[in-house]
């Protein structure tokens, strides 16, 4: 995770940055891509000049947990709130610095006077990238209302002409059977509450293969049963027609965007 010039760090996702600032890091992939960081590490030990600088350990919650709670300086993590709440929880018993990114909406803004082309180029990649399963992709979208139908049109243009699958594919599969679980369960959800599929959907779902799915008539309500405690990570572009305000939010109850794009 992060920071110590002489100590190690035990990580999530933040080997990159600690390294650059000078220190040595013990890195944690997710148990279900822990191929990649196995890479990294032989990467790493074959370029620089110490070659225990970069160390990977590999497991699920339990080493996680383990690590938490081990002597490092500084621990960052990338994750679920609920998960985020338990690292906290472990490190507190040291007093370890804590560096938290944590499940958020991540919407993208799109004013009046955007150049539609180029913003709903934007929006499908930012949205659909790494099939959806970053933590900054794009999942909700706020669009002036002049301009909503236009930009969904080109959206919706810009999602049919992926392709799912194969090796030629613009779109993998989903990391798990879970996460899968949580993605249906939010489009039922979202379709039970008055939201229109515009594009792929339920039913456009096959195996760990998810089309890519436009839902109109959003509301801050929707989320599904799993939402205040999932990282939900997944293919689909949520256009809500204008721009509510700061108070607005507050008053549905909806969460504070975390990352916000204008174009």
């Amino acid at each position: 995770m992060l920071y110590s010039r002489k100590r190690r760090i035990a990580n999530r996702r933040a080997p990159a940055y600690a390294l650059a600032a000078g220190n040595a890091v013990v890195f944690k992939p997710s148990e279900l891509t822990p191929l990649v960081a196995v890479k990294l590490a032989e990467i790493a030990r074959a370029t620089f000049a110490l070659p225990d600088l970069l160390q990977v350990v590999t497991g699920a919650g339990a080493t996680g947990a383990a690590l938490a709670k081990a002597a490092v300086d500084k621990i960052a993590f990338t994750g679920s709130a609920g998960t985020g709440k338990r690292v906290m929880i472990a490190a507190a018993d040291r007093l370890t610095p804590v560096l938290l990114e944590l499940g958020g909406k991540d919407p993208m803004i799109i004013a009046e006077d955007a150049d539609l082309d180029k913003a709903a180029e934007a929006c499908v990649y930012g949205a659909l990238t790494n099939t959806g399963q970053a933590c900054i992709s794009v999942e909700r979208v706020y669009v002036a209302d002049a301009i909503h139908d236009r930009f969904v049109d080109k959206v919706i243009e810009n999602v049919r002409a992926l392709k799912i699958g194969g090796d030629d594919g613009d779109l993998g599969a989903m990391t798990s059977p879970a996460q899968v679980a949580i993605v249906k369960d939010h489009l039922a959800d979202a379709v039970a509450k008055g939201a229109k599929v515009k594009t792929g959907g339920i039913d456009a779902i096959s195996g760990s293969y998810i089309q890519p799915t436009v839902l109109t008539d959003v509301t801050h309500q929707m989320g599904g049963r799993r939402a205040p405690e999932a990282e939900v990570r997944q293919g689909r572009v949520r256009p809500v027609r204008g721009e509510p305000s700061p108070r607005a939010r507050r008053d549905r109850g909806a969460p504070p965007p975390r990352l916000c794009r204008r174009w």
